[in-house]
C-alpha cells in the first residue's frame, strides 16, 4: 500500500504541478496588456528639446496595467541640456509624473528654462549611441517592446522630421550623412516587425511633417489597421500626447480607430485652443500658421486604389488638349502644402488629392473623367476617418505627389526615384507621364509670348513719387503663372532682386473659393512698380531682401541661413505676418540622407539669421547668395518695412509659365533716382484714368473695386483704417455733368454736408465739399470731397478724404488732403474706360491693309522700327486690345512718312 499510495501521491503531485504551471501561465496571459504603444523618437537632431517636451505630455497620464507607453529616444549633443544632458539612446516605460499636471506648465517649460526640465520617468536601459536612420534600430526596438510588454494590440509612432516620400523619415546627426529612412527602408522594417510578432499593428502614425500622403498611407496599409499623419508641416510641439494616452488608459478596449481620432482631436484642440490661449509664449511662435491632421482607415484602401486606377485609365484614354488644360488649372488651384518653403513647394509637389479631383470636375467638360474623379472623392471620403485643418481651405486630408510640370518631375531624377521607391504608385506615375507628355505636345502647337509693350512714366527717371506702369501683352494657352521681378544692377556687374510679385489676381467663385485662371488668347495686363524695396531688421541691423508670397494672403517669407548658437546651420525661411509686419515663426530645411525635410525652428536668443540675395544667372535660372549681413534674435521680433529703392539701373523682368513648364519672359530697363526723396508720400500713376497722385508711404497699397454699375472706386487706407481715401471716376466733360453725381454721392454717404467752395487741381476748376456722417455704432465720420473734370480725358474725378475719428479732427489731420490736391496731376489715359464695346473694337481693322494702301510693305515697317523692337504684329495686337487706335497710328507713323 505504501508504494501504491506513493504512486498516487506522485501522480497527484504531478497533476498539482501541472495545475500550478497552468495557473501561472494563465496568470502571465492575464497580465498581457490591452495596448503597447511603441514611440520611436529620433531626437538626435535639432528637435531634441521638442522630444523631451512630448515625453512630459505622456507623463501627465503615464502607463497603466492595461496600457504600456514605451519610448526609445536618442538625443543630440548640443541642442538641450535638460534631464542631465545625456546624449545616448535610452528606453522608457512612461510613468505618471505627479509633479507635472498642466499642459501650460509644459508650454512654459519650453519657452522658459528648457534646460531645467527633468523627466518623471526613470529609464529602463541605455543603448549607447545608435543610428536611428538604420531600419535595424527600429526593428530591434519594436521587437524588444513587443517581447517585453506583450499586448493584444500594438501601436507604432514615428517621431522626427518628415518630408513626404521624397524626404522620408528621420535624420540622425550622429551619422555623417544625417541618415534617415526612405520608404523602402520603412517598408522593410515594418514587414520584419509584423512578421515576427505575427500580427499587424492596430495603429501606425507619423508625428512628423508632411507624411500624410497617399504614398505613405498606401505603404502603411499592409502593416496596420488604422493610421494618422499630416499633409502639412507640423508646428514644433507636434502631436499633443496627453489626450492620446488618456483615451487608451480610460478605455483599454478602444481600437485603432479611437486612437487615430484622438490624435486628430487632440492635435487640433492644442493649436486651436490651448496654445492660442497661452499668452506668455515668445514672440516667434505663431498660432495662426496653417496646420492639420488626418486619421485614416486602412481597411478602405483597396476601394481607393481601385477608384484611382480607374480614374487613371479613363483620364489617359481622354487625354487631349482640353483635358490637359483642365488638369493644369485644377492642379494650379489645388491646395498645396509646405508653401512656407516658397522655393521648393512646387518641387515637393505635395497636393491635396480630393481638392484636385473636385477642381477637375469644375474645369473639365468630360463627363466620363468627371465621374471617375467623383468615384475617387467617394473612396477618399470613406478612407478618411477624421480630418481637421486650420488655415488650409483646400485641405481635405490626403496629399499626393503632383509636381507642377515635367521639368520639376524629372529634376534630380525624381521620376526615377518615384518609380523605384513607391512602385505601388505606378498607376499615378503613368497618369503624370501622360499628362506631362500631352502638355508638352500641346505647348508645341501654341505660340505663347509675353511682351512689355509700353512703359508709362512721366519722367526719364522714375522714383517713388512718380512710379512707372508697365503695359504687358500676353499671347498664351494653358498659362499657369505671370509674375514680375525687379533686379538692381550694381556697378561691379552684380545683380540682385529687390522685388517680385504675381501679376494675376484670384477670382472669387459663387461658393467663396479663390481661383486663379489666366484666360487663353491675347490679353493685356498692367503693373505699377512702386519703386521701393523691402528691408528687414532686428532693431539694430538692416538688410534689403525679397518678400516671397506663400499663397495665403496673410504671410510673406524671407529666405536665408539660420545659425544655431552651437554652430549648426540650416537653410531657413522667416515667416512674416502681413498685418503686423512682424516675424512670427521660422522654418528650417533639414537635409538628411533621404532628402529635404522642413521643420519649425525653436529660436534661441542670440541665434542669427543671414538673409539671402537672389539673382538670375546667364541662363535666367534663379540663384541665391548670402547677403553677408547677420540679424540677431532678441527679445523683439524682426520686422519688415518698405523703403525707396536704391538709385541706379534696373531690369524689370516679366515671366510667364505654361502648364508644360515652358518659361517666356521679356525685360525692360529703367533708371531710378530716389536720392533725397521725401518718404512722407509715395505716388501712383493710374494709366486707366490718367492721373498721378500721392498717398502716405507706409499706408496699404491700392485697392480697386468695381460696383454693380461698372463704376470704379480706388481705395487707400492708413494701417489702422482711421483714414481712408477714395478715388472715383465718372464719364463727364463739364462740372455741370458732375453736379448731380456729387449730390447723389453725398446723399448716399453723408448725414449733412456744407456749402462747396472753389478750388483748382492741376489747373482744372473744381469744388470742395465737407460732410459729416456716422458709423452704425455712432462713431463720427468726417469727410471732405474734392472733384474736378478733365475735358480732354472725358473723365470726372472725385476724391473722398474720410476720417473715422472721435473726437472731431483738427487742421493737422487734413495735411495729407491738402498735399494730395496740391500735387495731383493728369495725363491722357492709355485706355478708354468709358468706351462701349463697339468703340473699343477695331472693327476688323488690318494694319497690313493700311500699310499696303500707303505702298509700305510689312517688312519695310518692321525694318523701320527694328531699333524699337516693335513689329506689325505688336501694333496689330495693341489696336485689337484697344491700347492703340488707328487714328494714333495714322498720326504717329503715316504722317511722319
Amino acid at each position: 500500500m505504501f508504494n501504491h499510495s506513493y504512486g498516487i501521491v506522485r501522480r497527484f503531485g504531478l497533476l498539482w504541478c501541472i495545475m500550478i504551471m497552468l495557473t501561472l501561465v494563465g496568470s502571465v496571459m492575464a497580465q498581457d496588456a490591452s495596448w503597447t504603444v511603441l514611440i520611436y523618437i529620433d531626437g538626435d537632431n535639432n528637435l531634441e528639446g521638442d522630444a523631451l517636451i512630448d515625453i512630459t505630455e505622456m507623463e501627465i497620464i503615464g502607463s497603466s496595467e492595461d496600457v504600456n507607453i514605451v519610448v526609445q529616444i536618442d538625443r543630440a549633443e548640443d541642442f538641450s541640456a535638460a534631464d542631465g544632458n545625456w546624449t545616448e539612446s535610452r528606453r522608457f516605460l512612461i510613468e505618471k509624473n505627479t509633479n507635472q499636471s498642466e499642459i501650460t506648465d509644459i508650454i512654459n517649460q519650453k519657452f522658459g528654462d528648457l534646460d531645467a526640465l527633468v523627466l518623471g520617468t526613470k529609464y529602463l536601459e541605455s543603448l549607447g549611441e545608435t543610428n536611428n536612420g538604420d531600419a535595424q534600430t527600429l526593428i530591434d526596438f519594436a521587437l524588444w517592446g513587443a517581447e517585453t510588454y506583450p499586448a493584444e494590440k500594438y501601436a507604432l509612432i514615428f517621431w522626427n522630421h518628415g518630408g513626404t516620400w521624397i524626404g522620408g523619415f528621420g535624420g540622425d546627426e550622429s551619422t555623417e550623412d544625417h541618415d534617415g529612412m526612405n520608404v523602402p527602408e520603412l517598408q522593410h522594417a515594418l514587414s520584419t516587425i509584423t512578421s515576427s510578432i505575427g500580427q499587424k499593428f492596430e495603429f501606425i502614425g507619423f508625428d512628423t511633417c508632411s507624411m500624410g500622403g497617399y504614398e505613405i498611407f498606401a505603404m502603411l496599409s499592409e502593416y496596420a489597421n488604422y493610421g494618422a499623419g499630416s499633409e502639412e508641416l507640423e508646428p514644433g510641439f507636434g502631436w499633443y500626447y496627453t489626450p492620446i494616452v488618456e483615451t487608451l488608459v480610460n478605455n483599454p478596449s478602444s481600437d485603432g480607430k479611437a486612437m487615430a481620432e484622438a490624435v486628430v482631436t487632440g492635435y487640433m484642440s492644442f493649436y486651436d485652443e490651448i496654445f492660442t490661449a497661452h499668452t506668455n509664449t515668445s514672440w516667434y511662435e505663431y498660432s495662426g500658421q496653417p496646420y492639420g491632421q488626418t486619421a485614416v482607415d486602412f481597411s478602405k484602401i483597396d476601394d481607393l486604389n481601385i477608384a484611382m486606377s480607374q480614374f487613371v485609365s479613363i483620364a489617359i484614354a481622354n487625354m487631349d488638349g482640353e483635358l490637359t488644360s483642365a488638369i493644369g488649372d485644377a492642379r494650379n488651384n489645388a491646395q498645396m502644402f509646405m508653401e512656407v518653403q516658397a522655393d521648393s513647394v512646387d518641387w515637393f509637389g505635395s497636393t491635396d488629392l480630393m481638392h484636385f479631383m473636385q477642381l477637375l470636375q469644375r474645369f473639365s467638360t468630360n463627363m466620363e473623367v468627371n465621374a471617375a474623379a467623383q468615384a475617387v472623392i467617394v473612396a477618399l471620403d470613406d478612407f478618411i476617418l477624421s480630418h481637421q485643418a486650420t488655415g488650409l481651405d483646400g485641405a481635405r486630408g490626403v496629399s499626393i505627389y503632383f509636381p507642377a510640370n515635367q521639368r520639376l518631375y524629372t529634376d534630380a531624377g525624381l521620376d526615377i526615384r518615384y518609380a523605384n521607391e513607391v512602385p505601388y504608385m505606378q498607376d499615378w506615375a503613368t497618369f503624370l507621364e501622360a499628362f506631362y507628355s500631352q502638355a508638352v505636345t500641346e505647348s508645341a502647337t501654341h505660340e505663347n509670348s509675353v511682351t512689355i509693350s509700353q512703359v508709362v512714366q512721366l519722367n526719364d527717371v522714375v522714383n517713388t513719387l512718380h512710379p512707372p506702369t508697365l503695359i504687358i501683352d500676353t499671347v498664351g494657352t494653358d498659362i499657369v503663372s505671370l509674375s514680375i521681378s525687379a533686379i538692381l544692377k550694381v556697378e561691379d556687374g552684380t545683380e540682385y532682386m529687390i522685388d517680385t510679385a504675381s501679376l494675376v489676381s484670384a477670382t472669387i467663385t459663387e461658393d467663396g473659393e479663390e481661383l486663379t485662371l489666366i484666360p487663353d488668347g491675347e490679353a493685356s495686363t498692367q503693373f505699377t512698380w512702386g519703386v521701393d524695396m523691402p528691408i528687414i531688421t532686428d532693431g539694430e541691423n538692416y538688410v534689403d531682401t525679397v518678400l516671397l508670397d506663400t499663397g495665403d494672403d496673410e504671410t510673406f517669407v524671407v529666405t536665408g541661413d539660420y545659425l544655431f548658437s552651437n554652430g549648426d546651420e540650416v537653410s531657413a525661411y522667416i515667416v512674416f505676418d502681413i498685418d503686423t509686419q512682424e516675424a512670427v515663426s521660422v522654418w528650417g530645411l533639414n537635409e538628411s540622407q533621404t532628402g529635404g525635410q522642413p521643420f519649425e525652428i525653436t529660436i534661441g536668443l542670440g541665434d542669427t539669421f543671414m538673409p539671402s540675395w537672389r539673382y538670375f544667372d546667364d541662363d535666367n535660372n534663379l540663384q541665391l547668395t548670402p547677403s553677408g549681413i547677420e540679424l540677431v534674435f532678441g527679445d523683439e521680433p524682426f520686422r519688415y518695412d518698405y523703403f525707396p529703392a536704391e538709385s541706379g539701373n534696373y531690369d524689370l523682368y516679366v515671366f510667364m509659365t505654361d502648364v508644360a513648364g515652358n518659361i517666356f519672359y521679356d525685360v525692360v530697363e529703367l533708371v531710378v533716382d530716389n536720392d533725397g526723396i521725401d518718404t512722407t508720400y509715395r505716388g501712383i500713376s493710374d494709366v486707366n484714368f490718367g492721373y498721378n497722385a500721392i498717398y502716405p508711404f507706409f499706408w496699404s497699397g491700392r485697392l480697386d473695386i468695381e460696383d454693380a454699375d461698372g463704376n470704379t472706386r480706388t481705395e487707400y487706407a492708413s494701417p489702422d483704417q482711421s483714414v481712408v481715401v477714395f478715388f472715383e471716376f465718372y464719364e463727364a466733360t463739364t462740372l455741370d455733368d458732375m453736379e448731380p453725381i456729387v449730390l447723389d454721392y453725398l446723399d448716399t454717404y453723408a448725414i449733412e454736408y456744407y456749402e462747396p467752395f472753389e478750388l483748382t487741381i492741376d489747373g482744372y476748376d473744381g469744388y470742395e465739399v465737407s460732410y459729416y456722417s456716422e458709423t452704425d455704432d455712432g462713431q463720427g465720420i468726417y469727410g471732405v470731397i474734392a472733384y474736378t473734370v478733365v475735358p480732354e480725358n472725358g473723365i470726372g474725378y472725385l476724391i473722398d478724404y474720410t476720417l473715422f475719428y472721435e473726437p472731431s479732427p483738427d487742421d493737422s489731420d487734413y495735411i495729407y488732403f491738402a498735399d494730395l490736391i496740391n500735387t495731383m496731376s493728369f495725363f491722357e489715359p492709355y485706355f478708354d474706360m468709358f468706351a462701349s464695346d463697339e468703340e473699343v473694337s477695331t472693327g476688323g481693322t488690318d494694319i497690313a491693309d493700311i500699310l499696303a494702301e500707303a505702298s509700305i510693305s510689312v517688312e519695310e515697317f518692321d525694318e523701320y522700327f527694328v531699333e524699337s523692337g516693335y513689329t506689325v504684329a505688336d501694333l496689330q495686337a495693341a489696336i485689337d486690345d484697344g491700347i492703340y487706335t488707328v487714328e494714333d497710328f495714322m498720326e504717329d507713323f503715316m504722317e511722319e512718312e
